[in-house]
């Protein structure tokens, strides 16, 4: 479990910093990669030495950030902002027609 609550600070870290990375796993998982190797690691060679190189699983990545944009809406892209605003709004238009 310490591993897990390791990527969760990461994967927060690169939301909060990245906003690009919020709707875009490939983004997401590159910058945890950049945070684990040498900028000059191969893509080559992180799949075939992933293990090694105790790097998080790619699932593990998108898991973390669908829990943190969960807790922390902020973190979320602005096509899912959106959509939460314009529910929002639609629950207070029902509202004030009662």
């Amino acid at each position: 479990m310490a591993k897990f609550h390791e990527l969760k600070h990461i994967v927060y870290d690169i939301l909060k910093e990245q906003p690009k990375t919020r709707g875009d796993d490939y983004l997401l998982t590159l910058a945890v990669i950049d945070v684990y190797t040498e900028p000059s690691v191969s893509l080559k060679m992180i799949f075939e030495n992933h293990s090694f190189l105790k790097l998080p699983s790619l699932e593990s990545i998108s898991r973390c950030r669908r829990k943190l944009q969960k807790d922390f809406p902020e973190l979320q892209s602005q096509y899912q902002m959106q959509k939460i605003r314009e529910k929002e709004m639609q629950q207070y238009l029902d509202f004030a027609k009662e």
